[in-house]
């Protein structure tokens, strides 16, 4: 899957996500010239390089569209048959009109995260439109449009009711030693009453896969082209190339480097991940062997 982050900096600014980390490490790497923004034209020659079987989703590391032109790029990708998903606040969305647009490239996936009683959820849209564009949400779900309504936290009553498949999973943020958040959201380890408490990081030290994604098949690109290799990866440290002026072979070349590199050596960004899991690699015929001998020599005691 391609992750398409069209904006770097997020209005809506939940607790839980790192925003500040990544719009510093952002800065960094355009030295605060941007852009902030994805234009089209860069869309356009990012995506004409990824082959078709990869989906494309509209989230990343921001709300989609809080970049005006985010609409315009799902009908290029519509208009090119890709296959497209959605992950979104509704934040940036303007009128039903936009919201007919949205639904007229017919998303595969559209799961639409909505304010929670907390209010983990800092800015979230407000006012009459954000209602009106609620209840036209119910109209294309009850017309089997694939829409998941989740919250982070307490859903708010007078907003989820009518819809159907609302999730609300726990908050699992996790903090770093110097108390920023990870930004680590869906996680199998349940702190409910976090989400700002310090843990422990893990670090394995055997190699390891990834719960999300057991080849990093989600890849990221920030609106200046850059593409990097995980959701998780908001400090921006595992960069894979840039899709404006680097090829897709250059792309699967990168990834490559970074799989065998984050998941076969202890310490680095992978092993200490919350997603990380210990890999359970095939056995060569020498172990299987040993392991046969063994068996043997143990059954052969007893």
């Amino acid at each position: 899957m391609i992750q398409i982050s069209t904006s770097v900096g997020c209005s809506v600014n939940c607790s839980y996500c790192p925003q500040s980390s990544h719009v510093s490490a952002y800065n960094k790497v355009v030295e605060r010239k941007g852009p902030y923004k994805m234009s089209f034209d860069t869309f356009k020659t990012c995506i004409d390089k990824v082959p078709y079987k990869w989906p494309v989703c509209f989230a990343g590391f921001s709300e989609p569209f809080l970049n005006p032109q985010t609409i315009d790029m799902m009908e290029y990708c519509r208009a090119h048959k890709r296959k497209i998903s959605i992950y979104k606040t509704l934040a940036g969305i303007k009128s039903i009109e936009e919201l007919d647009r949205i639904m007229a490239t017919f998303p595969a996936r559209m799961i639409v995260h909505l304010p929670d009683v907390e209010g983990y959820m800092k800015n979230p849209p407000k006012g009459k439109i954000f209602f009106d564009i609620l209840e036209k949400l119910k109209e294309y779900q009850r017309k089997k449009y694939r829409i998941k309504i989740m919250c982070i936290g307490t859903p708010v009553p007078a907003f989820v009711e009518g819809f159907k498949y609302v999730d609300s999973p726990p908050i699992t943020s996790r903090d770093n030693q110097i108390g920023e958040v990870n930004g680590h959201d869906f996680l199998e380890t349940v702190y409910k009453d976090v989400p700002n408490e310090i843990m422990r990081k893990n670090d394995f030290k055997v190699p390891v896969r990834c719960l999300k994604s057991t080849q990093i098949y989600e890849t990221h690109i920030l609106p200046n082209g850059d593409v990097y290799a995980c959701c998780n990866d908001w400090k921006l440290e595992l960069k894979i190339c840039n899709l404006i002026t680097d090829s897709w072979e250059d792309h699967t070349a990168g990834r490559r480097r970074i799989i065998n590199q984050q998941m076969t050596v202890s310490g680095t960004k992978c092993h200490t991940c919350d997603f990380a899991r210990k890999a359970y690699l095939p056995k060569s015929k020498e172990q299987k062997r040993k392991e046969a001998e063994e068996a043997e020599e143990k059954k052969n005691k007893e």
